[in-house]
């Protein structure tokens, strides 16, 4: 084997960027050079016939063209640049297409475990979604907000993409006629590479992030890009100073630094493909997923990462600002609004109808918010007019366009949050859409929910005189978000629990794991499951309800004296009415949570002063902490989360508030009561 492995990069780009270093990768040295041709296509293909006749390296890189396009399942081949290719009898000749599927997917999760939550509901312009595709694909799992310029930068033509399925779908008519005409007149080449004509300017001013081959970005980006991200693939130091003097904050160059610069993939896989030949593999007779599954093993192997470089500092309110989305519990709500209050006039069932589809509405500014250590934050209070059973009728797409309609108006008065109040957390899936179409973060709040409701019941346990390692608890919807969360804290505690939900497969699945869990951990937890609760009432200690089923289903009067029942269900699980039947059990609301300062809601939420809900708290905390990111999201909440938020809650000094029951703080006197005529 030779002391050095030669790889060439030809490029029908600018032959200024002409560069040559020396490199290790894999246990092996290579030299690598690459020469640019002007856009001289000619020059590029007597270039590559050369060294292939001459065995003058042993794979060729091509550079400023693409052959392969990989769009929506399909390849599309070029027929223009496959000239290239075929110029070569022997040495292989490869244009990065194999990489920009493997490594520049990877390079987006990379940058994510630096910066957690850096494309959360991004504004995202992809300059091609046919070149960039596999980078798209994996953006879509944090943001749905998309604009496409194939049509506007390739084609000069004003139509802008906002999906992966549009492209996909517009690639299959058209990138036959693309693949078909002459590679420069859809790419800049040569000396066009160098100059600058900013065109279609609206998507750039729109969007937060741009995604794009560099030459593309610097020919038709103006030249403010202020706060701006970049993700693009190969960059020099001139370039990186170009993209600084324009105001980018943020630069990710998918391929790593060689030679004292980023290089295109086509470099990078034409090294693997020169390893992989050292090895002694057959590449001619590798399929693609087995040439890319090649890739991805030598990616890791190598140790490659990507660059993430902070060019300027990014700008960062004063004060946090968040948004809250609240909604009316039933059609009594609407009339406690003054320009509401003549709907009392009109039947109760149009009205309830007529409410549910009509547009988002801004509420209040919530102030005073102000942590022990001197740090503020402000809130807006939107609300939706649907009532839960509403909700429930209509198609969950209606309420995920107004919540995002609602991120949008929050986004513009500087909130870089929005909470999820009451069910517009539980309807659909859970908030995970509605995130995807928000250009803000989004939390449900259900951690904050969770960890308070646990300490609810540590509370109310420990006031009742119920021993919890010994008491049997229920958890009613065990497999619901908030519930499957309770349970698994629950289970940390508690020896015997019984979880009550409507599918019985789901109950088992739950079931088994956590009994797997302690028994492993050497702790002892028996655990009952049923889809009705009625049996076992008479025996429960302690019952979380978190059903989410409108109207409720747990019978007071089968109910054990002394239970303590904590309902974090809304509506709540046990009306009032309810409730007021039996005077030996304590009926309480999740644990609400005690915000420091001098808090003005602007709106009434039913709660005594400087009280939000778990959830409006777990929005302020993420605020406050500068977390603007996705926190909790869909069915699944992470218990470490829930940990988490708690802790972050005592730093900023928020504190479990005074237990309540349908609106009413219930005073430890009152819990004692309850407690001596349970004993009677």
């Amino acid at each position: 084997m030779p002391d050095k492995i030669e790889i060439l990069s030809i490029s029908i780009g600018s032959s200024k960027r002409d560069h040559e270093f020396m490199t290790s990768l894999l246990g092996r040295d290579y030299h690598v050079r690459r020469i640019g041709t002007d856009g001289d296509k000619w020059q590029a293909i007597q270039l590559i016939k050369d060294i292939d006749e001459n065995r003058k390296a042993a794979v060729i890189g091509l550079g400023g063209a693409d052959v392969f396009f990989r769009v929506g399942g399909r390849m599309y081949v070029h027929q223009d640049t496959k000239r290239f290719i075929d110029a070569s009898k022997n040495t292989p000749v490869v244009d990065g297409a194999g990489l920009k599927q493997t490594l520049e997917r990877w390079a987006i999760k990379w940058v994510l475990e630096k910066r957690p939550g850096l494309f959360n509901n991004k504004k995202i312009l992809v300059m091609s979604g046919l070149d960039r595709w596999g980078i798209a694909d994996v953006l879509g799992e944090y943001t749905k907000n998309f604009i496409f310029g194939d049509f506007m930068y390739a084609l000069k033509i004003p139509i802008q993409l906002r999906t992966l399925k549009s492209v996909a779908t517009t690639a299959r008519w058209m990138m036959p006629i693309l693949t078909n005409l002459p590679f420069e007149a859809i790419y800049p080449t040569g000396k066009r590479q160098e100059t600058v004509r900013p065109i279609f300017q609206k998507p750039f001013g729109w969007a937060d992030v741009i995604v794009g081959d560099f030459h593309y970005i610097r020919r038709y980006a103006p030249n403010d890009l202020e706060g701006k991200i970049v993700v693009t693939n190969t960059v020099t130091e001139d370039d990186v100073e170009d993209l600084k003097g324009r105001g980018v904050t943020t630069l990710i160059t998918t391929t790593p630094e060689m030679g004292g610069r980023s290089f295109g993939t086509n470099v990078l896989e034409a090294i693997f493909v020169a390893h992989l030949k050292a090895d002694g593999e057959h590449i001619e007779n590798l399929s693609d997923s087995q040439l890319h599954d090649r890739y991805i093993n030598l990616i890791l192997k190598s140790g490659i990462e990507p660059r993430l470089i902070d060019l300027a500092p990014e700008h960062k309110p004063d004060i946090p600002k968040f948004s809250f989305v609240i909604h009316p519990i039933t059609v009594d709500y609407l009339y406690r609004k003054k320009e509401f209050q003549f709907l009392k006039a009109l039947p109760q069932g149009l009205v309830e109808e007529s409410a549910a589809i009509a547009p988002p509405f801004f509420i209040s500014k919530a102030t005073g918010i102000k942590t022990p250590e001197g740090k503020e934050a402000v809130g807006y209070f939107y609300g939706l007019g649907a009532t839960p059973k509403m909700m429930m009728k209509h198609p969950a797409e209606h309420f995920y366009r107004q919540m995002q309609t609602i991120a949008k108006q929050a986004q513009k008065k500087g909130a870089t949050i929005m909470g999820l109040g009451a069910f517009t957390s539980v309807i659909g899936d859970a908030g995970v859409t509605v995130a995807k179409g928000s250009p803000i973060a989004v939390t449900s709040g259900n951690s904050y929910t969770t960890w308070a409701t646990f300490e609810t019941v540590k509370y109310g346990a420990e006031k009742l005189g119920i021993n919890i390692p010994t008491a049997r608890a229920m958890v009613i919807g065990a497999t619901g978000s908030i519930g499957k969360a309770a349970t698994k804290l629950m289970a940390e505690a508690f020896t015997q629990l019984v979880l009550v939900a409507t599918k019985p497969e789901r109950l088992m699945e739950l079931a088994r794991q956590l009994e797997s869990q302690a028994e492993n951990e050497g702790r002892v937890l028996k655990i009952d499951v049923s889809t009705n609760p009625d049996e076992y009432l008479p025996t429960t200690d302690i019952v979380v309800a978190a059903s989410s089923a409108y109207g409720g289903i747990i019978d007071v009067m089968k109910l054990k004296s002394g239970a303590l029942v904590c309902d974090v269900a809304m509506p709540p699980d046990v009306s009032e009415e309810e409730a007021g039947k039996r005077d030996d059990i304590l009926v309480i609301a999740s644990g609400e949570i005690l915000i420091p300062g001098d808090v003005h809601w602007g709106v009434h939420l039913g709660l005594p002063k400087n009280v939000g809900f778990a959830c409006l708290a777990e929005t302020i905390l993420l605020a406050l902490e500068g977390m603007n990111e996705n926190y909790t999201l869909g069915r699944e909440i992470d218990i470490e989360k829930v940990k988490k938020i708690g802790e972050i809650g005592r730093k900023h000094g928020f504190k479990l508030a005074p237990v309540m029951a349908f609106n009413k703080v219930v005073s430890e006197e009152e819990i004692e009561q309850i407690k001596q005529r349970a004993r009677r």
